[in-house]
């Protein structure tokens, strides 16, 4: 992950522990790794395009909601983009996130 998505996911996720008790998972899926160790993680289960954050409690409208961050000038990956979209028809939310600040607004929001 890019050290400014970095940055805005670590605020997400100390806000979430400091000002809620939403159960939430971040999905560590992106890695630099050898063609070996990436075969391996995939047999593991990685899938590529699945977000930085899963909040699995669902509201009264949608199952959970997935949170990808990016940077300012971040960009979606044809992978992440149809993950997303994929989630969207089975009834999930899907975002994109530019800080911190955007994410709990979309927390926040989610669980109204």
């Amino acid at each position: 992950m890019k050290h400014d998505e970095w940055i805005e996911q670590v605020k997400v996720i100390e806000w979430l522990k400091q000002c809620t008790d939403i159960p939430y998972m971040a999905i560590t899926n992106e890695r630099k790794c050898t063609p070996q160790q990436a075969r391996r993680l995939e047999q593991a289960g990685r899938i590529s395009g699945v977000p930085d954050l899963l909040f699995p409690r669902g509201n009264k409208v949608n199952c959970c909601l997935w949170i990808e961050m990016k940077s300012k000038l971040g960009r979606l990956s044809a992978a992440q983009i149809k993950f997303m979209k994929d989630r969207r028809l089975e009834g999930a939310s899907a975002e994109v996130a530019y800080s911190a600040d955007e994410a709990i607004l979309y927390i926040k929001h989610f669980y109204g």
